[in-house]
């Protein structure tokens, strides 16, 4: 089985850029105040109980991802996100909805969903780990310069409530799509490292057998490090049954 990891790595950037939208909350607020009656310090506090919750949930994500695997760990957190950020549109009811909806639940669900994109790209470059970590982590960021864009736009047609639906809906797809995929990015994983590691499983003396494509040689201080990895060990298992 052939894998494009950097065809992956697309992938989940754009899932991170969806998830970055939370850092454009502050085109929403000054809509929300005039239209609901809320003053904006109050709206703002909306902002800092999701950014609370997506730290918390990170932790806790961490540790629920090496026990059940990526995919129920991105699943779940797609679904709480958007139905948060779905929820969140009917804040009519009270402030106390927009808190909770958008607040606890939607932050619960960025945290799961944000740690899975991270976590899986590792695996995928064991030899760009900076690189790769940056990268993800700059496609979350940038997920406020798309969302300001397109968040403005529907409040111009729909107002604030019904463009918190829209953007629910959307982030709810988009996210838990990328969850059902997980289980299929481990299998490919898995196949494209005992591509690489096959000859070090049958002849673990041969240390300069992992290669990048078009190289023809690797380092054996590198080496060793892939040698550390759970990566490597999980593919060198399976590569031995």
């Amino acid at each position: 089985m052939r894998a494009n990891r950097w065809g992956i790595a697309v992938v989940g950037v754009l899932i991170q850029v969806a998830l970055g939208g939370v850092y454009a909350w502050s085109v929403f607020r000054t809509s929300l105040a005039g239209d609901l009656g809320w003053t904006i310090s109050e709206v703002s506090r909306t902002f800092t109980i999701s950014i609370v919750m997506f730290g918390v949930a990170s932790f806790f994500g961490g540790l629920w991802l090496s026990r059940t695997g990526s995919q129920t760990v991105a699943i779940t957190g797609g679904l709480l996100y958007g139905v948060g950020v779905v929820l969140a549109g009917r804040s009519d009811h009270g402030l106390w909805w927009l808190y909770l909806t958008y607040g606890v639940v939607g932050g619960i669900g960025l945290g799961l969903a944000y740690i899975v994109p991270v976590a899986v790209l590792v695996k995928w470059f064991p030899d760009r780990r900076g690189l790769i970590t940056g990268i993800a982590v700059g496609g979350f960021g940038a997920g406020a310069l798309v969302e300001s864009a397109g968040g403005a736009r529907l409040l111009q047609s729909v107002g604030v409530l019904p463009t918190f639906a829209y953007l629910g809906a959307a982030f709810l797809i988009v996210t838990t799509a990328r969850g059902f995929f997980m289980r299929s990015y481990g299998l490919m994983l898995t196949a494209w490292l005992c591509q690489r590691l096959r000859p070090t499983v049958d002849r673990p003396h041969a240390a300069c057998e992992w290669q990048r494509p078009g190289r023809a040689s690797c380092d054996r201080r590198r080496h060793a490090r892939f040698a550390a990895a759970s990566a490597h060990r999980v593919a060198a298992q399976a590569c031995s049954r």
